[in-house]
């Protein structure tokens, strides 16, 4: 029998790079500036960009739905952003990002016969994902399939992407896991390092939690045995982030037991060479935050736990921006011809966990790994 859970987790990898062009291109930060919106910072075209499908929502709602937020953080952009523009401009403006960003970076193989191909397999995947107890998903669903191909694509891809992040969030609270306890030890399991490669001082403040939040939610999770002395984590932690993303990824495996083996890898086979022009178009994970890494983020940690426990309680952490050119490793190209299939006999927990997705965010560092944390 074909192990669906490991190819919802390799789908998701190759689906990611597209998603994010709407969030992390320059066509993203002409549009949301068209609207009115204050593009020094990423996070006001973000929450809107991420949340409009859920209508004119309120911030006790985008702080549910996204769960690794602070909700103070959520409070400073919601629903102040729906001042500027009303959820259906807002929508009709993300679309047309991804459309300028996609024409741009991808050119001819827009109106190819691959991309319609793609669109109708990603759209049917994302027709048979189970909504129930999936806000984001179903809000996504909820929207009209635009007419070219190339933005069913993107549409099919956001509906799988925060199907399989509302799927995260999901096994975040089977384990008991708040907000913070989340990103702490997610970061924890993956060297001190969120899943995009960032160092915890700066996962922490994307999201709006303070040094103190980071550092009591350390504590927290040391009293559970997940976290060691010196920040990193114990074995019995890395056993349970792993059965986390095991669960992530068999809440994730309908769409893609609905499209059967044979659709989803000649999905990824189409894929491969417009995650190759993405790449080299300088696509990476997006970020809402705004404003200068602090110093030590930037790879030299202060004295004290490394990694997780970085963080001093007598800190203060302002937001942070993108990080700078070279900080971020790229996410790895599509695997060549030659890889393992997706049907690979391997479980999902001998699959790596790649640094370049989220589903609590994305976005990126702001919403979600391999699930959403």
């Amino acid at each position: 029998m074909s192990d669906y859970p490991s190819v919802a987790r390799r789908m998701w990898q190759r689906l990611e790079p597209l998603h994010a062009t709407a969030y992390s291109t320059p066509e993203a930060q002409w549009v949301a500036a068209g609207l009115g919106y204050d593009t020094t910072s990423r996070r006001p075209g973000y929450f809107a960009w991420r949340t409009a499908p859920l209508g004119a929502a309120g911030p006790e709602l985008v702080t549910a739905a996204y769960y690794t937020f602070a909700p103070r953080l959520v409070a400073q952009y919601v629903p102040r952003v729906w001042a500027t523009a009303r959820p259906g401009a807002v929508l009709d403006a993300r679309l047309r990002a991804v459309d300028r960003a996609l024409t741009r970076m991808l050119g001819d193989r827009l109106s190819g016969p691959e991309m319609a191909e793609a669109a109708q397999l990603a759209r049917r995947a994302a027709e048979n994902a189970p909504a129930v107890g999936r806000p984001l998903a179903a809000a996504n669903r909820d929207l009209p399939w635009p007419a070219p191909p190339h933005l069913v694509l993107w549409q099919a891809t956001a509906v799988l992407r925060e199907h399989r992040g509302d799927g995260h969030l999901a096994a975040l609270l089977t384990w008991g896991l708040d907000p913070c306890e989340a990103l702490v030890s997610h970061a924890a399991a993956d060297g001190g390092r969120d899943r995009h490669g960032w160092i915890a001082p700066v996962s922490a403040a994307a999201r709006g939690w303070s040094a103190r939040e980071w550092s009591d939610a350390h504590d927290r999770l040391a009293a559970r045995g997940w976290l060691a002395p010196d920040g990193g984590a114990t074995p019995l932690g890395l056993r349970e982030r792993e059965a986390i993303e095991r669960m992530t990824d068999q809440l994730a495996a309908g769409p893609w037991r609905a499209l059967g083996l044979s659709g989803a890898e000649r999905l990824s086979l189409l894929l491969r060479p417009l995650n190759h022009a993405l790449f080299a178009a300088g696509v990476r994970p997006p970020d809402a935050a705004p404003e200068p890494v602090p110093p030590y983020s930037r790879g030299t940690l202060p004295t004290g736990r490394p990694a997780v426990g970085a963080l001093r309680s007598t800190e203060t952490v302002g937001a942070v921006g993108p990080a700078p050119s070279g900080r971020i490793p790229p996410p790895s190209a599509p695997p060549p011809p030659s890889s393992p299939s997706l049907a690979s006999p391997s479980s999902p927990s001998s699959l790596p966990s790649p640094r370049y997705a989220d589903p609590s965010a994305p976005v990126a560092a702001l919403a979600g790994p391999g699930g959403a944390s």
